[in-house]
């Protein structure tokens, strides 16, 4: 606790003073023998001491008796010292100390006052900003004061304490050079100590925000033609604060349409010909800070001309099988890309009903079944908001799960049976090379573990363990034979539960509709959150049930 503490010098012989005989009825009337004045803070532990030398007291004198007196003339104390806690402003004023024993029967006393003048607590200022929060343009610098303010000047000693509450400085000024959002935001702490006794330890945070750089890529001149050019020129955007400054030094290393760097743009301006399409695209700046460490990569979507002023797509869509071929029952497995590669673009796939099968550039089928033949469509967003699209055909070529071989004499098939099952069901697993062999040895894996060496695989109740890759091996008198399948229940349609759409694309605050359908008869479906609370009609949500196997 911040305490003063206070020497009150009461003496009845080294300081000259004549002690005198009092009664009751003078006692209080005497004007004290010294005064002594003290400032101190509000909010202080003030402690007065009442000092008596007492060497030379007369043998048979009596104790001392201490009594303390406040401003208004109330007895405080009776003990050698004083204490005043957290003292305020309105207790200002001559607190007395009068020491009295007895000696012959006469009554000898003294007495000494201290004047206690309380002042109002300090605080810590930030001059040049209004309130405690200091907004500094990224890279900028910090210069910034740490003051106090108080009813009577006194000296102090600061210190300034980082985010991380690390000592930073030890002077009033707060500075900071090139600064970073992520090294350098965060509050700031300045506490200011006072050298003398009778004030208290202040202090007050600051807040440093930053403000983010802005760049703009403008057109200097081009012709956005096979065979024509763009000037294009990166600038800093000043801010609309003049307090919001930096004096960073950036650097600016153009990307080509591929991230790699463009050797001969290493400056604000980019200079590009246009030989080919594949010219075209998104050209990145990457701006790097050379005294901040300051970096950032900034894009600009070059498209070619078209007729009438029309911007045409300067992309192709390119689908790749995987994993295939395209068999009942086999894997299949689509990746569908934009040629040039754009990182930035946005790929989904459509089913046959147009809604959103898959929202990434893979559309996967595990174990391709009749419902899953139709039309799928690859959407590429890009981000000049281009829309390309590129549809192709999935037609089952067999009836099992079979690789033809026109160029061997033999071919591998995998028959299972039953094509639909559920767990705890039997499972028999077929493994047929046509035409028969005269010498032929089979292994079956799972998961790359050897299961068996005979031509069959019996499972007699299908649990979520047996799901898995099997491969079937028939090894032959000159060659060998394999082929992979995916085992996993399938009731024919592959989903119990249907929902249309799955996912939903519109702005905030409209209307939306989503139809659910169970396929298992007897199992009714319900709506909830993703938390598993249950949505019920209110003046947000509209439940329909046409039947027990559809809601809407």
């Amino acid at each position: 606790m911040d305490t003063s503490a206070i020497q009150s010098g009461c003496s009845f012989w080294d300081s000259g003073m004549q002690a005198h005989p009092t009664d009751e009825s003078q006692r209080g009337q005497n004007a004290p023998d010294s005064i002594i004045t003290q400032d101190v803070e509000e909010g202080i532990l003030v402690r007065i001491l009442c000092n008596v030398s007492s060497d030379e007291k007369p043998d048979g004198a009596g104790p001392f008796r201490y009594e303390w007196r406040n401003p208004n003339g109330t007895l405080v104390g009776t003990q050698w010292k004083l204490e005043l806690g957290h003292i305020k402003v309105h207790e200002s004023g001559i607190y007395v100390c009068r020491v009295s024993y007895e000696f012959d029967k006469r009554q000898m006393s003294t007495s000494s006052a201290t004047k206690i003048n309380v002042i109002p607590r300090a605080g810590v200022i930030f001059p040049g900003i209004r309130g405690n929060v200091l907004e500094v343009l990224e890279t900028g610098d910090i210069l910034q004061e740490c003051q106090v303010v108080s009813a009577k000047p006194s000296q102090y000693n600061f210190q300034w304490f980082g985010p991380d509450d690390r000592l930073i400085s030890n002077s009033a000024f707060l500075q900071r050079d090139y600064i970073t959002r992520q090294r350098d935001e965060g509050i700031y702490r300045c506490v200011a100590s006072p050298v003398e006794e009778g004030r208290l330890q202040v202090e007050n945070n600051l807040i440093v925000t930053t403000a983010p750089l802005r760049f703009q890529i403008t057109t200097i001149e081009e012709d956005l033609n096979i065979g024509g050019f763009t000037h294009r020129r990166i600038v800093p955007v000043d801010s609309s604060k003049p307090n919001l400054t930096t004096r960073e030094t950036f650097i600016y290393q153009w990307l080509d349409t591929e991230m790699n760097p463009i050797l001969d743009s290493m400056g604000p301006d980019l200079r590009i010909k246009f030989q080919s399409p594949s010219d075209f695209g998104r050209y990145s700046v990457r701006i790097t800070g050379l005294n901040s460490g300051y970096q950032r990569d900034l894009s600009a979507y070059i498209t070619m001309d078209g007729r009438n002023g029309e911007v045409e797509p300067t992309y192709s869509v390119v689908i790749r099988e995987v994993s295939g071929p395209l068999y009942l029952n086999a894997r299949l497995e689509l990746e569908c890309s934009p040629r040039p590669p754009n990182s930035a673009a946005r790929i989904n796939w459509l089913g046959p009903d147009g809604m959103v099968v898959s929202d990434s550039s893979n559309i996967v089928f595990e174990r391709f079944q009749p419902h899953h033949q139709g039309r799928y469509t690859c959407q590429i967003l890009l981000p000049n908001q281009i829309i390309l699209r590129q549809s192709v055909e999935l037609v089952v070529s067999g009836t099992s799960t079979e690789i033809p071989e026109p160029d061997r004499l033999y071919t591998i098939r995998i028959i299972q049976s039953p094509t639909y099952f559920r767990y705890n069901d039997a499972v028999h697993l077929q493994c047929i090379v046509s035409p028969t062999p005269p010498l032929v040895s089979y292994e079956w894996f799972k998961d790359g573990v050897l299961i068996g060496r005979q031509a069959d695989i019996h499972i007699q109740r299908f649990t979520p363990d047996d799901v898995g890759r099997y491969q079937c091996v028939a090894r032959l008198d000159s060659m060998v034979l394999t082929f992979n399948s995916t085992i996993s229940i399938d009731d024919g349609t592959g989903v119990d539960l249907i929902m249309r759409p799955n996912i939903i694309y519109i702005p905030a605050f409209h209307p939306f509709e989503i139809e659910c359908l169970s396929i298992r008869t007897g199992l009714s479906p319900i709506a909830i959150f993703g938390n598993g609370a249950p949505i019920e009609s209110d003046n947000r949500f509209t439940i329909i049930k046409p039947n027990e196997q559809r809601l809407i």
